[in-house]
């Protein structure tokens, strides 16, 4: 076989690399936002840190009394941190996997606002606004606090449905075609050549992976930049760091695989080596062991020849 140019090498690598981080990127939007699941598992423990409740808590305080400006700055510093604990209590658990589901819709399926049902919350805090009101002379109504929330206007989340059904197929068909060029091209390379391969390979998913995390760090802003309220921005950004944050380590893990590629590339010569001299050893030692054995045989033989020849004298 031809041996194969640099060029042609660098160029195959590189489709491969594309490849694979097609693939990745499959591998990650399938498992972490289509599955229905484990995209609300993820969004229920992002709705229970403290600064989510605190942000959502805050949003429900300023839709409430925004304008009531002297109640708002009281009920802000008085039912903030209570509502911030009830998010984090059982009794809201079903509201918060329900807005976890929504998201999941408005993303996956159809369009829709997404909400929060917290009429649960008034209960706890009518006992609270008549303690405040009797003892300030304030005329604090938890009435006015609403029964939901919404956290994004329907529209304000894109649907991705389309995009990830492509995904699921993509996904596929780059992870054979891109794990089998680049088998073939470290199967149809030799010597320098396969340590060259090896070598463009893990350079180029090093470079690959580093390109798609600066680029993560470029579109968050992006993305978030059309909400424009300080609260729900908070809600929006940790909701989103979780998701990306997985991508981002198994971009990570590309990166760890590229340097190890590498390291292989670099020492490949000196293992194949070892693996000839290793080879040549064993064959030699084989040969000396069969000869050693041919040449007791013919012994044996030419002993029982003597032998016979032997009887055969008067």
């Amino acid at each position: 076989m031809k041996e194969m140019s640099s060029r042609k090498i660098i160029f195959l690598s590189i489709i491969a690399i594309i490849l694979v981080l097609i693939a990745n990127l499959a591998l990650w939007f399938t498992d972490e936002i289509f599955d229905s699941e484990e995209f609300a598992q993820k969004t229920v423990q992002v709705v229970e840190r403290e600064e989510v409740r605190d942000a959502i808590a805050a949003e429900i305080v300023d839709e409430s009394f925004a304008d009531q400006p002297l109640i708002l700055q009281i009920a802000g510093n008085v039912f903030e941190p209570v509502i911030s604990g009830l998010l984090g209590a059982d009794i809201l658990e079903p509201a918060i996997e329900t807005f976890a589901q929504a998201v999941h819709t408005a993303l996956t399926s159809k369009p829709q606002a997404i909400t929060i049902d917290i009429s649960s919350i008034v209960e706890f805090v009518k006992p609270l606004a008549t303690a405040i009101n009797e003892r300030l002379g304030t005329q604090i109504n938890a009435a006015n606090i609403p029964d939901t929330i919404v956290i994004a206007e329907k529209g304000d989340i894109p649907s991705i449905y389309t995009f990830g059904v492509v995904m699921l197929w993509l996904g596929l068909f780059s992870t054979i075609i891109g794990l089998g060029l680049i088998i073939w091209l470290i199967w149809v390379n030799r010597g320098d050549k396969r340590r060259y391969v090896f070598k463009t390979i893990g350079f180029s998913l090093i470079v690959g992976a580093a390109i798609v995390l600066i680029v993560l760090q470029a579109i968050a802003a992006t993305i978030l930049s059309p909400i424009d309220d300080e609260n729900l921005e908070i809600v929006a950004s940790n909701i989103y760091d979780v998701f990306v944050g997985v991508f981002k380590w198994q971009n990570w893990i590309l990166i760890i695989i590229g340097i190890v590629l590498i390291f292989v590339g670099q020492y490949l010569p000196d293992i194949e080596e070892r693996y000839i001299s290793l080879s040549d050893s064993l064959r030699e030692s084989r040969a000396k062991r069969r000869k050693a054995k041919e040449e007791r045989r013919a012994e044996k033989e030419k002993e029982k020849e003597k032998r016979k020849n032997e009887k055969k004298e008067p």
